[in-house]
């Protein structure tokens, strides 16, 4: 494992919960194949249940969350 994939699995759930960082490591999506994140206190999570059984967890950013509470 290269150090670059080390860094990464060493920080899995901060960089899963800071779309910044994530960005910045060019890393578009970090989760598993069921919903899964480890929340942290103070940030929004989105859950959504699709009509097939399955569902989504996502960190909800600034701009979304403005968007949700609008409507």
């Amino acid at each position: 494992m290269s150090e670059f994939e080390q860094h990464i699995w060493d920080d899995f759930w901060t960089i899963a919960n800071d779309p910044v960082k994530a960005e910045e490591l060019g890393i578009r999506a970090a989760h598993g194949n069921a919903a899964s994140i480890r929340v942290q206190v103070g940030k929004k999570y989105q859950l959504k249940r699709r009509s097939t059984g399955e569902f989504s967890l996502r960190l909800m950013d600034d701009d979304a969350l403005k968007v949700v509470c609008s409507n």
